[in-house]
């Protein structure tokens, strides 16, 4: 009977040990379960695209809504070129969920860029628990070719007249490779069309010179091919510029008037609330205008 007593004693002693590892590792798991969460970090570029210029705008975000980013590699490999753009490591759980890349800059800043393929590689891990500590790994790698030389443009239509506030159209040539192509008047961009000619690369582009612009103001035509590369071209331009006169009137009103050198299309404006035709009204009052004389009524 003493034997099974104390056989009895030492079975009762792992039993307790066996609860209180238990006990431990689910109040351990209880406090750190978030950190065995499974997803991996989400890598994703700005835009798609498969081929690059030489200065590209290019973004990579990156970022871990769950323990946070750890470490973040972007590597460039070309020809015989292995290029680390960025290798940024992170010091604790959760202090970086997200973070955006410029990777446009970082290939400016720190490789040498030449035409022909190249990859793009990214691998970001977080704090998470699982494969033994390591933490959630993903890896991206997008195949692409550098394209670093412009398209070729040609501007076929000789002068252009063009009236302040009117419009124009230009006749020009592009290389195959021309994806985007127009006339740049200021802010404003006008896209050019195929011109349905024998020549399928010729198009042309019908443009407005804004009566707010500045009569200077260039007119450029613009191509541009998919690696973001682009070339430029003046054609030969003559701007008739609008003028803006006004005076007061015996009752204190302004008139005012815009018209061109060139066009008897002009209006008197009182108040910004009367508009009459200026080849209607008579000729003192037309004179009084022109020459800004003491009354205008």
């Amino acid at each position: 009977m003493a034997k099974i007593s104390r056989s009895t004693g030492g079975v009762s002693i792992w039993v307790v040990l066996l609860l209180l590892v238990l006990v431990i590792l689910v109040a351990g798991f209880a406090l750190t379960y978030r950190r065995w969460e499974g997803q991996a970090p989400q890598v994703a570029f700005d835009h798609d695209f498969k081929a690059l210029g030489r200065t590209p705008a290019l973004h990579l975000k990156v970022e871990d809504p769950g323990n946070g980013l750890r470490q973040v590699i972007i590597r460039l490999k070309q020809k015989d070129q292995d290029i680390v753009l960025a290798d940024e490591s992170f010091d604790r759980a959760g202090a970086e969920k997200s973070k955006v890349y410029d990777v446009g800059k970082l290939i400016a800043e720190k490789s040498k860029v030449q035409e022909g393929p190249a990859t793009l590689s990214v691998s970001a891990t977080d704090y998470a628990f699982r494969n033994f500590f390591g933490g959630n790994r993903n890896e991206l790698s997008k195949d692409f070719a550098f394209d670093i030389y412009p398209p070729r443009l040609e501007v076929l239509s000789g002068q252009h007249y063009i009236n302040q506030g009117g419009s124009e159209c230009v006749l020009y040539r592009v290389s195959d490779d021309t994806e985007v192509s127009g006339v740049q008047v200021g802010p404003h961009f006008f896209p050019g069309f195929p011109a349905n000619l024998p020549d399928k690369n010729v198009r042309f582009s019908l443009f407005a010179f804004a009566y707010d612009l500045p009569a200077d103001t260039p007119v450029k035509v613009v191509a541009r091919d998919a690696a973001g590369n682009e070339a430029e071209a003046r054609p030969w331009q003559k701007v008739f510029p609008h003028f803006l006169k006004s005076c007061r009137t015996r009752r204190g009103s302004r008139i005012r008037g815009i018209w061109s050198r060139r066009s008897w299309r002009s209006t008197v404006s009182c108040a910004g609330r009367i508009t009459t035709p200026l080849r209607s009204c008579p000729w003192s009052r037309r004179r009084s205008f022109y020459g800004m004389t003491r009354s205008c009524s």
